[in-house]
Parts: structure tokens; sequence; C-alpha cells
């Protein structure tokens, strides 16, 4: 009985001492956080899209991406129904800055950008109009011999894009409706 108590007391003030540090999963999950940027600029990734202070993962609810990104880059000028994209249909919203968001389902699913590309950033380092060459020296650079969609390329399993006369001239990541 004896120990039972002493185990107890023991569980009892490791608990205590240990309140005010995270978890594990906390840490992982405050990494994972993207940092935010200025409150009219969006910075892009493989996995998602960073508009001023909030971080919008693919997956995330509709309502609260679009907000983040009008806050950031003013109203859509464009919307968009795709009902019949491979993965089903998607719907998409195109801002004047370049930058398109793909949704389905009622969440956010992927990117496109194409210029002007005013207050965005792509995270990892490739950029429109990089040359061709700077390109081919990113880490995970890999082209996609004989797209149908023209010079196409990927950087990793974060995003791809597609170049013309010898520049990057469009980036994508997530779900695409593009027809190969």
């Amino acid at each position: 009985m004896c120990r039972i108590a002493l185990a107890a007391s023991a569980l009892a003030l490791a608990s205590a001492c240990g309140s005010d540090a995270p978890s594990p999963l906390e840490r992982q999950q405050r990494a994972a956080q993207p940092a935010p940027v200025a409150q009219n600029e969006v910075r892009l990734s493989g996995t998602g899209i960073t508009a001023g202070r909030i971080g919008i993962s693919f997956s995330s609810e509709r309502e609260p991406a679009q907000r983040a990104l009008t806050a950031a880059l003013g109203e859509a000028q464009d919307y968009d129904e795709m009902p019949e994209c491979g993965s089903g249909p998607m719907e998409s919203a195109r801002y004047g800055s370049g930058l398109t968001v793909n949704y389905q389902d009622g969440k956010l699913v992927g990117w496109y950008l194409r210029g002007p590309a005013t207050g965005i950033t792509l995270e990892g380092g490739v950029a429109l109009g990089m040359t061709r060459t700077s390109l081919e020296q990113q880490a995970g650079y890999f082209p996609i011999e004989g797209s149908s969609l023209g010079e196409e390329f990927t950087v990793g399993d974060a995003y791809g894009g597609f170049t013309d006369g010898g520049a990057v001239t469009a980036l994508y990541a997530g779900q695409q409706c593009f027809f190969r």
C-alpha cells in the first residue's frame, strides 16, 4: 500500500512540475505553424498559404481561408466552377495578384500562381521569372518529361510549375484541375 501511495505521489509531483512545458505534440504543432507575414502579404508553400498572420493549410475550411486572403489581397476578381476535374468538381477564386486558389467540398485544396505576384512570396526559394538554369539547381528539382501542358517540373514533394522561354512562368501546389 505504501508503494502505491509513493508511486501516486511521484506521478502527481512529476505532472505538477512539468505542467508549463509543452508536450512533444504541442512542440510539433507549434513548429508546423507558418511564421506570419505582413498583413497585406501572402506566402505560399507546398502545404498551404499564409495570409498575414493566418496560416491556412490545405483542407482548411473555405470561409476562413477566403476571409484571410481577402484581407491580404483584396476581393477575388473572378470565381469559377470546374465541374469536370479528375478529382471531382472544384471551384476557384482568382485574385488580381496572380494567385488562384482551389476549393473542393468547401475546403482549400490547392493554389496556382501566375504573374504579376504582387505581395506574394514562395517558401523555398523558387520564384516566378527565375531562370531555368537557377531552377535546375534547386534541391529536389525534377522535370516532367512529355507533359502535355508544356515544360513542367516539380520541386520535391512541395510544388510544381512551368517554364517557358527559359524562365519560370507559373507555380502550383495541392490539387489542380489540369487536363493532361
